[in-house]
């Protein structure tokens, strides 16, 4: 089938540090499918999981057929939501409010049949999920990283030796062989975007008032890169894009969106002259693409040569 993605325009000579080549960006959404904010793509990068602006309800859009599916409407579920390394699901947190207090449990939505499970029942002080599996997902219970698994039958505490990086109460956490410690690498603050390279040897953070750092897993800053809010890691773990925005106090004024190379230290605009204000981009698994939203909810893809 003819793909109907809109093209945009191509950029053949903006060249990136270190071989990366913006080739072309392309308008997914239009106005009359909906706004839709904070896009993931799927493990097989044939779809994009979409949600709200206030991260209420869940979308799938096919890049192929260019059509979009709702997953759910859940209050909460469009926070974080992670695929299984294999595709087949997804897992989210849904919320809902009793008597002003913040309740919440954990799902599974399997693709396959469509159908929704509850991982975990309605309890206060419940993460999102932190890790996906293709058999376990690890989460946070008030001060305890938990794991499901089918192999476990239920639920137990998380022991596995693979680390896990996260934020608890503004503080940067690291758990590993069953061991969880505060590590604020910048001393104590307000860390947010917390997240591990592929290989489980780097760790990327923003530090407010200070900006986002690359650590290694003892919490060594390695890479300091000012203002880069909602910063990612290539799956390859030798980039991170980012979003450079400004607001006034109210709302956002302009986001563009860049690319930072490890390796040589630079950055870059990746879709300068668009006038986009850009915003919340992320990788495609095989390094790619970058897709990103707009502020009134458009969706975007920047497709990238690597050499």
């Amino acid at each position: 089938m003819k793909r109907l993605l809109l093209f945009l325009f191509l950029l053949t000579v903006t060249i990136l540090p270190q071989g990366v080549t913006v080739e072309n960006i392309t308008r997914v959404t239009d106005y009359n499918q909906g706004a839709f904010y904070y896009p993931q793509f799927s493990p097989d990068n044939k779809t994009l999981l979409l949600t709200s602006e206030v991260y209420m309800g869940l979308w799938i859009y096919d890049l192929d057929y260019n059509s979009i599916t709702q997953v759910n409407n859940h209050l909460g579920s469009g926070y974080s939501p992670k695929f299984s390394p294999d595709g087949s699901k997804l897992v989210y947190r849904v919320d809902a409010f009793i008597d002003k207090l913040k309740f919440s449990d954990l799902r599974a939505y399997k693709f396959s049949d469509r159908t929704e499970t509850i991982l975990f029942p309605q309890s206060r002080f419940l993460s999102e999920p932190l890790k996906v599996e293709n058999s376990s997902v690890s989460f946070l219970k008030e001060n305890e990283i938990m794991l499901f698994g089918n192999e476990l039958k239920g639920i137990s505490p998380r022991t596995t030796n693979v680390p896990l990086v996260f934020v608890e109460n503004s503080d940067l956490m690291l758990q590993k062989d069953g061991v969880k410690k505060i590590l604020n690498p910048l001393g104590n603050g307000n860390y947010i975007w917390a997240s591990l390279s592929s290989d489980n040897s780097k760790i990327l953070f923003h530090f407010a008032g200070k900006g986002t750092f690359i650590t290694d897993i003892a919490g060594n800053v390695l890479h300091e890169l000012g203002k880069a809010n909602a910063p990612q890691f290539s799956p390859d773990g030798k980039y991170v894009t980012y979003m450079y925005d400004v607001d006034n106090g109210d709302r956002v004024l302009d986001s563009k969106i860049f690319v930072y190379s490890l390796a040589s230290g630079e950055k870059s605009e990746l879709a300068g002259g668009t006038d986009l204000i850009a915003m919340y981009p992320t990788w495609s698994s095989d390094g790619k693409k970058i897709a990103f939203n707009t502020i009134d909810g458009l969706i975007y893809i920047i497709e990238l040569k690597i050499d």
